[in-house]
């Protein structure tokens, strides 16, 4: 059995100039990934383990525009979990969990530098992973998605101008074969 269909499409100048139009605006803001400075263009950030140095490439396109240190993050049982914008400003901010108490920290940021931070929690219980950061309340704020790695539950941690607001149980997922993927509007 097939399910391949052959389809001709007829288009003029016109819907064509549209199309592309339409697919150029919907490629501006990075989808996914990090923009530090919010100028539209993913950067890429960077972290040594041994140390817990980080940096940042600024990206221009396919090219390094320029790059910079980031604060270190001494305590290196800290992994960057998400990234995202959590206080509404327009540039991503980076997320951290510690492996071993579970205490969930945010860096604000501006550019390569640190704008406020500060814990937003914790979930001693290292089954809830951080599976992803983005706007599930539509207010403008990146929030947190959990998933429980043994039960399946998934929750959302809210988040408003970078400070934890409320802890949402969504639902739950038994068979543990099923794993987030992704997220997105």
């Amino acid at each position: 059995m097939s399910f391949v269909r052959r389809a001709s499409v007829h288009l003029s100048s016109r819907s064509l100039r549209t199309s592309f139009a339409f697919l150029a605006a919907m490629i501006v803001a990075p989808a996914h990934g990090a923009d530090l400075n919010a100028d539209t263009k993913a950067d890429v950030v960077w972290r040594n383990t041994s140390t817990g140095a980080n940096q940042v490439w600024f990206m221009n396109g396919t090219s390094i525009g320029s790059q910079s240190a980031l604060a270190t993050m001494a305590d290196l049982p800290y992994r960057i979990a998400g990234q995202g914008d959590h206080n509404g400003d327009g540039k991503t901010d980076i997320l951290w969990r510690h492996a071993g108490n579970g205490d969930v920290y945010l860096w604000q940021m501006n550019g390569a530098s640190i704008a406020t931070e500060g814990s937003l929690g914790s979930i001693a219980d290292q089954s809830w992973r951080i599976v992803g950061s983005a706007d599930h309340t539509g207010d403008g704020h990146a929030d947190i998605l959990w998933h429980h790695a043994t039960t399946g539950a998934v929750k959302v941690w809210v988040v408003n101008n970078g400070a934890f607001v409320a802890s949402e149980d969504i639902g739950t997922i038994a068979d543990t074969a099923w794993q987030i993927a992704g997220q997105g509007d």
